[in-house]
């Protein structure tokens, strides 16, 4: 059913999806900004904005994104009154057909939860390392790089999950 590369990237925090949708651009980026909060600030500082505005109550109007919709791009996340360290970024880029349009998605996980992540099974490394080569304990050694693996599955599985709510968040949003 999947591809080599489809199965290999499931193992990182990135997916793609491709939508070909009948209407055109110009209606796409009016259906995703009715159900899209505009964010203050640029996308590069995406991780700041949210996590200091996660708070922050939506005042009547029901949003499943934040973010930033162009005729070209969109940069969005589900919209969420809690942190969520998982939590997918949605980008996209939008391309006109003669029958209507292609948006082009992928979903990648914030830059600061990555750092996280690789920060603590590096953490992880340098303790399995120790116990095998200054403490010779091989037993101490499969058991923290079983935690370490652990903890990437539990946190992968996460973000998968948090993607196919993202994607019919998306798809109730557009259809």
């Amino acid at each position: 059913m999947y591809s080599l590369s489809q199965k290999l990237t499931r193992w990182i925090f990135y997916e793609q999806q491709t939508l070909v949708l009948t209407f055109s651009a110009e209606e796409l980026c009016e259906k995703l900004s009715q159900k899209t909060k505009p964010i203050q600030g640029t996308t590069d500082n995406f991780d700041e904005v949210y996590f200091r505005r996660f708070r922050e109550r939506n005042a009547g109007i029901n949003f499943y994104f934040r973010g930033k919709v162009t005729e070209e791009k969109i940069s969005i996340y589900q919209a969420l009154n809690y942190p969520e360290y998982f939590l997918p970024r949605i980008k996209g880029t939008i391309a006109e057909t003669s029958q209507g349009c292609i948006l082009f998605v992928k979903y990648q996980l914030f830059p600061s939860s990555k750092w996280f992540l690789l920060l603590s099974l590096f953490i992880l490394a340098c303790i399995a390392l120790t116990f095998l080569l200054v403490a010779q304990n091989w037993l101490n050694f499969i058991l923290v790089w079983m935690i370490g693996l652990g903890v990437y599955t539990i946190i992968l599985s996460n973000f998968h999950r948090k993607v196919r709510i993202s994607q019919n968040l998306l798809s109730k949003t557009l259809f």
